[in-house]
């Protein structure tokens, strides 16, 4: 049984095949798809760039969060950046919405933006970085938080390509059983 072993830390692959042969296609954990050629080199047919954005946490405002009242809900948010180069800037428009499907106002902009005013921030590839929003409503009635727009000039990361979807290669998820979160 043929058992080979690619290793290139350069590109940050490392995978184990076990009986691959030459023209076989792999799907690899982090989404890249890769083709072993014949030589045993390989190549890369598509990239599994991608951010990650997770809803992490609710609770009550700080004194900090402008605008808010007490029985407002706070929404932490957590940025994880995988798109093989320096994040630079990201920000993403939002709809919150309740159990009926009524849009929920939040005190300030109805956007995530960890950036914001902050121009000497960057995110190496893999870090992550937290931001959170305040909304005018009790976490209890928050139901769906959907992202309606990564706009591409948002989406600012080194070596990105010209063709590169935000929107479409953003990786959502909820860590909070109650509220759903969607593109």
């Amino acid at each position: 049984m043929l058992k080979t072993i690619i290793s290139l830390c350069a590109i940050g692959i490392s995978f184990g095949l076990v009986g691959a042969i030459a023209g076989e296609i792999i799907t690899t954990t982090d989404g890249r798809t890769v083709k072993l050629n014949d030589d045993k080199s390989f190549e890369i047919l598509k990239s599994g760039k991608y951010l990650e954005l997770s809803l992490i946490g609710t609770g009550r405002p700080t004194k900090m969060d402008f605008m808010s009242r007490p029985d407002d809900c706070r929404l932490t948010f957590k940025i994880r950046n995988f798109t093989g180069g320096t994040l630079y800037n990201f920000y993403a428009r939002i709809q919150i919405l309740d159990a009926q499907n009524s849009e929920l106002e939040t005190s300030g902009f109805s956007s995530i933006d960890p950036f914001g005013f902050k121009d000497d921030l960057v995110v190496a590839n893999g870090g992550e970085l937290t931001e959170s929003i305040v909304v005018k409503a009790k976490c209890d009635q928050i139901a769906r938080i959907i992202i309606q727009e990564v706009p591409r000039k948002a989406c600012n990361f080194s070596n990105s390509p010209s063709d590169f979807d935000c929107r479409k290669s953003l990786k959502v998820n909820s860590e909070v059983a109650s509220i759903d979160i969607a593109k």
